[in-house]
């Protein structure tokens, strides 16, 4: 007698297409619904410990160049170099992990979703601007550049001999803010002090730092001071001051109109 073998039945593209239909239904989703999946975060990484610019694409893991806002760039091969952005780039987040290795930015905008972070090693931003996402202000060294609608947390250090950053476009800035070693820091556009302190140069007057209020309104709040051990306000636009301006034992400070300034202290 012979043994008839196993039959596996499949459904037929009809039922398959029912049985689909049926699940739409129970899930609340219309006829025409289409699933997609979402793209997990590629991740590209800095391949050797050598000098280079971010737009060879020889030097990255993936060669390829990064320039993707759902792409996450970490910079980490031990050793000493520099990587240099010089032109305009977009990115999820920005990871540097070598302690003995410098990302310059020297021009161009770094477009961000997510946030920057300085684990080791050093981000010189020396003439490009950054726009958007986050960073730890007290992590980068401001040379010269812009934060653009960033969320700044940690506070801010500009302490580079002449170094100078502008903030502009809504950045907020979370804790105290410290510009020393004839710094300069510049704001273009509405910038708020809330709960916070900005100091101007050192105590003794060993160097100076100076901010300019080039446009908008600076406002600080009643719970903010403004201490000026040594430099000078420049103002082209206005500085309300609800809170303490501070000049106690100060050396050579001022507040300069220029150009039409307002102060305004209540």
């Amino acid at each position: 007698m012979k043994r008839c073998s196993s039959l596996r039945l499949r459904p037929s593209r009809k039922t398959q297409s029912r049985r689909l239909r049926l699940v739409a239904i129970a899930l609340g989703l219309g006829a025409g619904t289409i699933f997609v999946a979402s793209p997990a975060s590629a991740q590209t990484t800095w391949s050797f410990p050598t000098s280079g610019n971010w737009n060879d694409n020889t030097k990255w893991s993936t060669n390829a160049i990064p320039d993707s806002a759902a792409e996450n760039v970490l910079i980490n091969p031990a050793g000493t170099y520099t990587v240099t952005l010089n032109d305009s780039r977009s990115i999820n987040n920005l990871t540097l992990g070598a302690a003995n290795a410098t990302f310059s930015h020297t021009s161009g905008t770094l477009f961000l979703n997510g946030a920057i972070n300085v684990n080791a090693g050093r981000y010189e931003l020396a003439g490009g601007t950054i726009s958007g996402g986050s960073v730890v202000g007290t992590t980068l060294s401001y040379i010269g550049g812009t934060l653009s609608g960033v969320s700044v947390t940690g506070g801010l250090t500009l302490s580079e001999p002449g170094g100078s950053v502008f903030v502009s476009n809504g950045t907020t800035v979370a804790g105290n803010i410290d510009v020393t070693n004839n710094s300069v820091l510049f704001t273009t556009d509405t910038f708020n002090l809330s709960g916070q302190d900005l100091t101007l140069g050192e105590v003794g007057g060993a160097t100076a730092g100076n901010l300019w209020v080039t446009g908008g309104t600076m406002n600080v709040d009643n719970a903010s001071s403004i201490k000026m051990n040594a430099g000078l306000i420049y103002l082209q636009g206005e500085l309300v001051n609800n809170g303490l301006l501070l000049a106690d034992g100060a050396t050579n400070v001022n507040v300069i109109d220029i150009g039409g300034g307002v102060f305004t202290n209540t």
